[in-house]
């Protein structure tokens, strides 16, 4: 049995509240927010770091900041790694470049922000992601998994649910919680959300470079556009950082090659070629 459906349906996810907090720095005007953002560009330290984003984002419209706080890789880097050509077509239109997830998430006309975000984790999030991974782990391990939450009763009873009423104060997940806890009264005061993350830098560390080169990765992504000099400039760059650091710069570098290996082995074993 699997939870999944709870946070989309129910505003469980803490980034829903987070992109909140940046929409609301709209009230400064765009040319101060633009001095900050540019002010806090490469800083290092949470608060800097947060603060860069918070205030980037206020500088979409309410579709622009869901996509944009979803995006794993910053442009630049992207632009750098596919050359300007590769780029140019794959994202052709650099002020909308995603206007099958904008479509998804609609214009919000009967809840406004809070609707959009939850069609984006609905119709995005959830089948291109979060299920995608439970049927490709379970399956894995033959195993199979139930989501009852969504289930098309759930759904229904969820779809005519005001969206204000899905959350009481900072509690969020309601009237879920509110069952539960006249079930068992401990769960009035619950453990903090945690998510299910895992230590990807810890894993791929000492034997990341070692498969790269073994693999051939970088030839395998130069078949479909990547630039073979900066696909060897990151690996590099990653082999760099001191062992014991334990940064969000090593968390982050291992986030992006892990994601390039299993694009190289997708593109390997469906024989993509450009």
């Amino acid at each position: 049995m699997s939870g999944d459906g709870g946070d989309e349906l129910f505003f469980g996810y803490t980034g829903i509240w987070k992109q909140q907090w940046a929409r609301r720095w709209r009230i400064l005007p765009s040319v101060v927010r633009r001095a900050i953002r540019a002010s806090t560009a490469g800083r290092r330290g949470a608060l800097p770091r947060r603060l860069h984003r918070s205030v980037h984002l206020s500088l979409f419209d309410d579709p622009g900041v869901i996509i944009e706080w979803a995006r794993r890789w910053e442009w630049g880097t992207l632009r750098q790694l596919l050359g300007d050509n590769v780029f140019a077509t794959l994202f052709p239109d650099s002020s909308d470049p995603f206007p099958e997830v904008r479509s998804l998430i609609g214009p919000g006309t009967q809840g406004g922000f809070l609707e959009q975000a939850s069609r984006f984790h609905l119709l995005v999030d959830l089948p291109c992601d979060c299920l995608w991974k439970v049927d490709r782990m379970s399956m894995a391990h033959g195993l199979e998994v139930r989501v009852p939450l969504l289930a098309n009763q759930m759904l229904d009873y969820a779809a005519q649910l005001p969206l204000q009423m899905r959350k009481r104060g900072s509690r969020t997940k309601e009237p879920l919680r509110s069952i539960a806890t006249t079930l068992a009264p401990t769960l009035t005061q619950p453990a903090a959300k945690h998510g299910f993350g895992f230590p990807l830098e810890a894993w791929v560390r000492d034997d990341l470079g070692r498969f790269w080169r073994e693999w051939g990765l970088t030839a395998r992504l130069a078949e479909v556009g990547f630039a073979p000099v900066e696909l060897d400039r990151m690996v590099a760059l990653y082999a760099a950082i001191p062992r014991a650091e334990n940064s969000y710069r090593a968390r982050l570098w291992a986030t992006r090659l892990f994601d390039l290996m299993l694009l190289a082995l997708w593109v390997e074993r469906h024989r993509i070629r450009l």
